[in-house]
């Protein structure tokens, strides 16, 4: 048997620098800047109201992080999501505009909400800058300088010469271009010939639409308490449940969070049509042995990490998988011969040398002991996450029953559906549980 576990897997980019005398520099390295924020809806599907009680926790996490950590940094946009902020929570108003103030908490947008820049009318546009930046700038300081237009669907041609009267120097966005082709630093000219520096954060989401990945939706279940399917072989959740999921990620997918479902149809299942792979998204959930194989493929060094915990008073949803089962016929004539060949395999230090960890960490400890001095890179870092999350799993589940794979389809189907359209979360968790129980009753 050999050990696989679910994990975060994610491209990591090294930003490095090297000096020297007497010795001639290395060559360029691209360089990646990371920029943590969070974008706020000011009034979409919900009141504002509603949505600053779900945006302003982000806020105090922000903070909380810049506490603990003296290099991070963060940034956040439109007047309407900061002066909110500081209204209600003003025991840390002291400590944001220290964070303001030394340049880790940036201010970027300007305006008072993110607004379409497209449809309204010209005085509109200009009215939210000068409220925007007249409010940063008495309540924090600050002259807001860079255009932060990262959710807006398109841009109007006029746009430089108003940003530019309005005093940015630069303008950042992700929708409206005509294609994929377009460079992501470019000087925009606006139809007046004033122009200004832009900054297209082109075609790339921060994870895959994990709705329609069932081994996901197993760890979310087991950290409710509930089960994937039952020892009886029926479903271990209902209705509600479903509908929670599916519409935890359709949210998501609205927000621009996670991979449209446009983007996410692409990916068959497969390693080489993984959004991962192809460049579109920065994170993707899949099996720890699956390392190998999608390093081959990417040439960003890539990292591994947990599921999301699920908060306090969770229990753990992830557990060790056996990746690789070897069966023996009940009936076998040779069961002393079939159990030796197993056990070759299991527990044998000279087999287990030659499989390595490509296709799972070994169970046996005196095996994993012994192979781990021959492991590359790589390898280690497979052993160590198994090792990492050995005293943070569940018990092994029972197996899946029959038609579990067809299942399978069902929830990636379901979930599609619900991106493009065609089903609500409502009627998609009520169809999901209709086909999957039929499934399994079909047997």
């Amino acid at each position: 048997m050999r050990f696989g576990a679910g994990v975060w897997m994610a491209a990591v980019f090294g930003i490095c620098s090297l000096a020297g005398a007497q010795t001639p520099p290395p060559p360029a390295k691209p360089t990646l800047y990371y920029i943590p924020h969070t974008h706020w809806e000011g009034a979409v599907f919900k009141t504002r109201e509603e949505y600053l009680d779900m945006g302003l926790p982000n806020i105090l996490k922000a903070l909380r992080l810049l506490k603990a950590h003296p290099e991070f940094k963060f940034t956040l946009d439109q007047a309407a999501y900061v002066k909110p902020f500081l209204e209600r929570y003003p025991e840390e108003a002291a400590a944001f505009r220290k964070f303001v103030a030394e340049g880790r908490l940036e201010m970027v947008g300007g305006m008072d909400v993110m607004p379409d820049v497209v449809k309204p009318g010209g005085e509109l546009f200009v009215r939210q800058m000068q409220y925007g930046k007249r409010t940063f700038r008495d309540l924090l300081g600050v002259d807001v300088t860079a255009a932060w237009l990262v959710d807006t669907f398109g841009h109007h041609p006029q746009m430089p010469q108003l940003l530019r009267l309005a005093g940015f120097d630069s303008f950042w966005f992700c929708r409206g271009v005509p294609n994929d082709k377009m460079p992501s630093e470019f000087l925009w000219k606006g139809i007046d010939g004033t122009d200004i520096p832009a900054f297209w954060l082109p075609g790339f989401y921060g994870l895959f639409d994990g709705g329609r990945y069932e081994p996901a939706l197993e760890v979310w279940l087991r950290q409710r308490g509930k089960a994937l399917y039952t020892d009886e072989g029926k479903l271990g959740f209902d209705v509600s449940d479903i509908g929670e999921w599916l519409g935890f990620w359709h949210d998501l997918r609205k927000r621009g969070a996670i991979a449209s479902a446009e983007v996410a149809a692409l990916d068959m299942g497969e390693l080489d049509t993984s959004l991962l792979t192809v460049g579109k998204t920065a994170m993707v959930l899949a099996h720890s042995n699956q390392l190998v194989g999608f390093q081959a493929l990417v040439k960003s060094k890539l990292g591994m990490t947990m599921y999301p915990s699920g908060g306090t008073g969770a229990k753990y949803g992830q557990y060790l998988k056996p990746s690789m089962l070897l069966s023996v016929y009940a009936r076998t004539r040779h069961p002393e011969a079939a159990v030796k060949l197993v056990d070759f395999y299991v527990a044998n230090r000279e087999a287990g040398m030659i499989l390595g960890v490509e296709r799972g960490v070994p169970a046996s400890a005196a095996v994993r002991k012994a192979v781990e001095p021959t492991l590359d890179e790589l390898g280690n870092a497979m052993a160590s996450y198994v090792a990492f999350v050995s005293d943070k799993v569940s018990d092994l589940p029972a197996p899946p029953p029959q038609g579990a794979g067809e299942i399978q389809t069902v929830l990636r189907r379901v979930n599609e559906q619900i991106g493009f359209g065609r089903l609500s979360v409502a009627d998609g968790a009520k169809q999901f549980i209709a086909e999957a129980t039929a499934v399994l009753a079909r047997g």
